[in-house]
């Protein structure tokens, strides 16, 4: 042990006095981070999404608008009679939404209505970042829906016993 700390101390009493080595050793450390913030981003945008409305009611569409006003997904429009996985297959979208018949029937009567979400799992990390964001967008359609539908309270006569 004590020779490899004796060589590291000549190694760096040689790095120290030479100018050139400090800058060789150095330079490449703060290029990166000069670049490397401006040249990664870990925010995705622009995940295409297909959308099959076979309900095609105000609803629907506020759902799909959901979808639309977040900057990461594309939603594009699928025919009704195109299956959604060939979608996949073309590497059109990584993700399918699916709005039954009869959604914006069930959802002005208050009811929950099943959407089907298909995530195209070849990438994973896409895959959990597209079934999160679905979960986000299913709440932002609850919240919007519980206000319009919330019944206020109706007032109360207050009165007082002596």
């Amino acid at each position: 042990m004590r020779r490899i700390l004796e060589q590291t101390r000549k190694e760096l009493i040689q790095v120290i006095r030479d100018k050139r080595a400090i800058l060789m050793a150095l330079r490449p450390s703060w290029m990166l981070l000069v670049v490397m913030p401006q040249s990664i981003s870990l925010t995705v945008d622009d995940l295409p999404i297909v959308v099959q409305d076979l309900d095609d009611s105000t609803a629907s569409r506020l759902f799909i608008d959901a979808f639309r006003a977040s900057i990461t997904f594309r939603v594009i429009r699928w025919p009704v009679d195109e299956p959604p996985e060939a979608a996949f297959k073309a590497n059109t979208a990584r993700a399918a939404l699916i709005i039954p018949t009869h959604f914006g029937r069930d959802m002005a009567r208050g009811y929950g209505s099943p959407v089907q979400m298909l995530i195209d799992g070849s990438d994973s990390n896409t895959a959990q970042l597209v079934l999160g964001l679905r979960e986000a967008g299913r709440q932002c359609l609850q919240q919007r829906h519980y206000r319009r539908h919330a019944r206020r309270p109706s007032p109360r006569r207050g009165s007082t016993l002596v």
